[in-house]
């Protein structure tokens, strides 16, 4: 899987528990030559992240935020991610 130069990445992270949109939410995306994005999402719990130079090859989506586990996105079409 590849997502290529100037493609956006984007979708929203929701509370696991109350499927409420989170807030300040780190989102990260990475791929095997390990060249990466961070963005953080707004009020809304929405992120986008457009990519750059030769692309992302096998990309990863993370998301972050204090009190929360850690959560990979394991779909090549992310737009919702819910955190417990």
């Amino acid at each position: 899987l590849l997502v290529y130069p100037g493609h956006v990445v984007s979708g929203t992270v929701r509370d696991g528990s109350t499927s409420e949109p989170l807030p300040s939410v780190e989102v990260a995306v990475w791929g095997e030559r390990d060249e990466g994005i961070l963005a953080l999402t707004n009020a809304q719990g929405r992120y986008s992240l457009r990519t750059w130079g030769d692309g992302i090859v096998s990309p990863q989506l993370t998301a972050r935020k204090e009190g929360y586990t850690p959560a990979p996105i394991r779909t090549r079409t992310p737009e919702t991610l819910s955190l417990s």
